[in-house]
């Protein structure tokens, strides 16, 4: 199942990449079709980051929500065992 850890995995190389785009500079002086390149993959990684935490905070909250509705089965189940018991 997909899940919050799975997103964490799919950020690592995106800040693995950090220090190297933050040296650009110097590849953008060297070569200009280079420093669009690099412009173009930092605006990308810029929109896949946004993407990324908004999953994540969507799969959260998901859990949060199967959890509540796991409470509210198991709380459910015990009444119902409970008036069995009782008839």
């Amino acid at each position: 199942m997909f899940g919050v850890e799975d997103i964490r995995e799919i950020q690592k190389p995106m800040m693995e990449m950090e220090p190297i785009l933050k040296k650009s500079a110097a590849l953008r002086r060297a070569d200009s079709e280079v420093g669009q390149q690099i412009d173009e993959y930092k605006s990308q990684l810029r929109e896949l980051k946004t993407t990324l935490e908004q999953v994540e905070i969507m799969l959260i909250a998901r859990r949060a929500s199967l959890e509540a509705c796991r409470s509210q089965l198991a709380a459910a189940s015990l009444w119902v065992a409970t008036c069995q018991r009782t008839r």
